[in-house]
């Protein structure tokens, strides 16, 4: 009963403060993309926003006493298998970057 309490307590108070960080720093991010500087912070925001849910998750585990299952994150995958069959990036391919754009046109 007291881990439910100090859980449901503690909630909004960490959310607020996780959505006011993430927010500014993407908004920072998208308004700095024009300059190129923006994309590094765009990563952060993400990098931050998966930090507060593992932070998240970790709070769960502790209420619940059990561990609570995370996200599996795409490694890759699908970004080389669109291009023309290859298991390497298009970047690193002999014929370059007009090979990538072989899928829509066949």
């Amino acid at each position: 009963m007291l881990l439910d309490s100090a859980y449901a307590l503690t909630a909004f108070p960490i959310s607020l403060a996780a959505f006011v960080v993430v927010a500014s720093v993407l908004a920072t991010g998208l308004g700095l993309s024009v300059l190129g500087v923006g994309f590094a912070l765009v990563a952060l925001a993400v990098l931050i926003a998966r930090g507060f849910a593992v932070a998240e998750r970790t709070r769960l585990r502790g209420m619940l006493g059990r561990v609570a299952p995370g996200p599996r994150y795409l490694r890759g995958a699908r970004a080389t298998a669109s291009c023309g069959g290859s298991s390497r990036p298009c970047a690193t391919r002999r014929a370059g970057w007009t090979s990538c754009g072989r899928w829509w046109a066949s």
